[in-house]
C-alpha cells in the first residue's frame, strides 16, 4: 500500500531524526510500532513496493498471531497500524549510512534523511 509513503522528511544536523528504521517488513514495521507507540516518532525508509514479503503473494504461516494472511496483507496491516501511533513511512532506499560522526547520516537513492 504505497499510499501511506509521504516525501522524506528534512532533517539536518541541526534537527536530526531521533529514529530511522531500515526496512518495512516485519521486523522494521515492529520496531517502528513499538517506537511509535513511546512516543518516539519514528521514520520508516523502505522502498514503496515492499521487501521479499510484500512482493509474494504468498500465504504467511508462521508469523506469531497470525494464523493467515498473505504477504502483502500481512504488511499493509502493519504499515497502517505504525502509521496510526505516528510513524512517518518514506519511500526509498538507503544506499549510504554513515556512523562515523554523531548524528549519522542516512543517504537515500533519492533524498537524504
Amino acid at each position: 500500500d504505497g499510499a501511506m509513503f509521504s516525501p522524506p522528511p528534512v532533517s539536518s544536523a541541526a534537527a536530526p531524526l531521533r529514529i530511522v528504521i531500515l526496512g518495512g517488513g516485519p521486523a522494521g514495521l515492529s520496531a517502528a510500532i513499538y517506537a511509535a507507540r513511546a512516543g518516539l516518532s519514528p521514520v520508516v525508509v523502505a522502498p514503496a513496493f515492499g521487501g521479499q514479503l510484500q512482493g509474494k503473494g504468498v500465504d504467511v504461516e508462521n508469523f506469531p498471531g497470525v494464523m493467515e494472511a498473505t504477504g502483502p496483507g500481512l504488511v499493509a496491516r502493519m504499515r497502517r497500524q505504525a502509521a496510526a501511533f505516528n510513524a512517518t513511512m518514506v519511500s526509498g532506499a538507503a544506499v549510504r549510512v554513515d556512523v562515523s560522526r554523531s548524528p549519522f547520516t542516512i543517504t537515500l537513492d533519492e533524498a537524504e534523511a
